[in-house]
Order: structure tokens, then sequence, then C-alpha cells
């Protein structure tokens, strides 16, 4: 398993990884909250998206953390 770790963008936004809890989104630089795309079922994919161009795709199923800026 390949780990990372990305600090965010100031005033970057974050959106993906799962249809729920859509409400939730954006993920932002005070997001705390741990997604198993792997247990969300078929409305999940391993991509998310930021508001600054940037991406985060796996090939498989991953976890990702976002913890105050740092997405894990």
């Amino acid at each position: 398993m390949q780990k990372m770790v990305t600090k965010m963008l100031q005033n970057e936004l974050w959106w993906g990884g799962t249809a729920s809890p859509a409400s939730e989104q954006a993920y932002d630089s005070k997001t705390v909250l741990t997604l198993d795309v792997a247990l969300l079922g078929n409305q999940s994919a391993p991509l998310y998206l930021s508001s600054q161009g940037r991406y985060i795709w796996s090939n498989s199923p991953m976890t990702i953390t976002f913890d105050n800026a740092r997405l894990l």
C-alpha cells in the first residue's frame, strides 16, 4: 500500500470519494474526516478534485483522511 501526505493550499477545497455524505462537501482546511472508499458501496469512487486544479486518484479502493489542512 502506498501512503502519501498532501498539504492543502490556501483556500483550497476538495470534493469527491462518495455521494454520501455529500452534504459535508466541500472539504476544507478545517475538515477532520476519514473516508474508506472500499466500504462505501456503489456510490463511491477513488477520485478527489480540488478547487486549485489538483486531484487524487487511485486505481484501487483507498482510505483518505482529511486532518486540518492535510490529506493523509
